[in-house]
């Protein structure tokens, strides 16, 4: 418990030191779309927020304050765009939340004007990990290829992965993410993660928060037009078609968004539960693009845990492997402890507990088949290695 209580502490400095003033979005006149400065300016203050952090993003007024009625609405559907941006970006719906001020309680407005209008403010939350991993320095092992195709943007089309992972697109699907329509040809990004060994190679772990699930598939998917990246409209949806090898019971949709090479898995709100058919084949829908998974909640009654003795002070990345459930499990390292730890393993299951690091260029690894159990404990020997062996080691689990 002691580690929580550091955590919490942690998380209530951490929001304090962070919370910033608003920063103010001035939209094009009469529009409710961001232009592409807006989305310039809203990237860079995203790509700059520290876990923890928040950032509150004012709606400013551009057009004819008298016309207060027609203004108050407008700036109400320029903050719901705005919502629906960062989720775009991967924000969970409840990391971002909308507020109206009557102009008159608003700093900074001293136009009598402005006073009797509605001040629309957008705050953003980035959430702090809820345990620190080991990844730091994470080790990017895996030999997965980009695959591309070039999409027509007004005609159906299916897109083959190289694993068996099928995603229908629908005609007129997308837009750039100031809202403006998409004409032309669409570079189509993906790459497929179909096994254990994969995602440990990519620095993937099948876990929410602390909370392990089991997952057979993870995608990474990204359109772009001339390099511009678009996003999905509201409403549309992607239909991803998954080979029934890869299918956990009870599967649904999982969003990840990327922390400094830490992705973190948020269940799609709505909720989103695939549908199979009878040869097993799960169909999902997803309103959202980059990482994506289908995977299931651990429902496992028993849990038990696994502590790692460290015998080196340099970084290392700790996973445990568990094949046959399609899970990679993350330790994380206590603040008042040199020991890295799992918990709510499962118990009775055939694991790979996997060690890998680097210093001063050389690589260095350790691998050990284990029983998971309730209470483990385990001493690890790094050996210097090559950092093609540590590939082979693990892509190799997944075969």
């Amino acid at each position: 418990m002691k580690y929580i209580l550091l955590l919490l502490v942690q998380v209530s400095l951490l929001v304090s030191a962070y919370s910033q003033g608003a920063r103010n979005v001035y939209f094009p006149v009469d529009s409710i779309h961001l232009s592409t400065e807006n989305v310039d300016m809203l990237e860079k203050s995203l790509s700059g927020m520290e876990p923890g952090s928040k950032i509150v993003f004012r709606v400013l007024i551009h057009d004819d304050a008298k016309n207060k009625p027609i203004i108050n609405e407008l700036d109400r559907k320029r903050s719901l765009e705005l919502f629906d941006f960062f989720i775009a970006e991967g924000f969970p719906p409840s990391n971002v939340k909308i507020s109206k001020t009557p102009g008159r309680e608003a700093k900074g407005f001293i136009s009598d004007d402005m006073k009797n209008l509605l001040i629309y403010d957008v705050e953003v939350y980035k959430a702090l990990p809820a345990v620190a991993f080991s990844n730091s320095e994470e080790i990017l092992l895996s030999d997965n290829s980009m695959e591309t195709f070039q999409v027509p943007c007004c005609e159906p089309y299916l897109i083959q992965g190289s694993k068996g992972v099928q995603i229908n697109l629908a005609p007129g699907s997308f837009e750039y993410k100031t809202g403006v329509p998409v004409s032309g040809t669409i570079l189509f990004e993906m790459k497929e993660f179909v096994n254990p060994g994969e995602m440990a190679a990519q620095g993937l772990m099948t876990m929410n928060e602390e909370f392990p699930f089991h997952a057979g598939l993870m995608l990474w998917i990204k359109a772009s037009v001339n390099g511009k990246e678009l996003r999905l409209k509201k409403g549309r949806q992607i239909s991803i078609k998954i080979p029934a090898s890869m299918v956990p019971a009870d599967p649904k949709l999982f969003c990840g968004q990327d922390n400094k090479g830490l992705v973190r898995w948020f269940p799609s709100e709505p909720v989103l539960a695939g549908t199979i058919d009878a040869g097993g084949i799960c169909t999902l829908p997803s309103s959202s693009l980059h990482w994506l998974t289908c995977a299931s909640m651990d429902k496992t009654p028993d849990s038990g845990g696994l502590t790692i003795k460290s015998p080196v002070s340099y970084n290392l990345s700790i996973r445990l492997i568990l094949k046959d459930q399609k899970m990679v499990l993350g330790a994380y390292q206590a603040s008042d402890s040199k020991d890295f730890n799992f918990t709510h393993v499962p118990v009775g299951k055939k694991a790979v507990l996997l060690v890998y690091g680097a210093k001063d260029g050389k690589y260095f690894f350790f691998s050990k088949e284990v029983l998971t159990q309730q209470d483990g404990k385990e001493k690890i020997q790094l050996k210097e290695t090559s950092m093609e062996e540590i590939r082979t080691n693990l892509l190799g689990i997944g075969k």
